[in-house]
């Protein structure tokens, strides 16, 4: 078996290496999900998702505010339906 060291590469290989390294990881993981296409601009989601049934959060950083507020105040429902369930 051969060992080669990065050493032995140029820069540009190096990187083109990497690229490619890159690109194959990302398609197998294009292949494991769905495609998703968004056909307008959704806002406040938050707002009207006391309405549904089942609802799918996804955010991340600051984007998670509003679900967190939105998780909060479901909290505070099942606990009051919860305490007016047991008297």
């Amino acid at each position: 078996m051969h060992q080669t060291n990065l050493k032995d590469f140029n820069e540009e290989d190096v990187f083109n290496l990497l690229e490619d390294i890159h690109v194959e990881k990302n398609l197998k993981l294009m292949n494991l999900y769905p495609k998703i296409h968004i056909s307008r601009p959704i806002t406040a989601p938050a707002e009207t998702a006391i309405y549904h049934k089942n609802i799918i959060l996804i955010g991340t950083g600051s984007g998670i505010a509003p679900y967190l507020s939105l998780l909060e105040e479901q909290s505070f429902m099942a606990d009051d339906l919860c305490s007016m369930e047991s008297k």
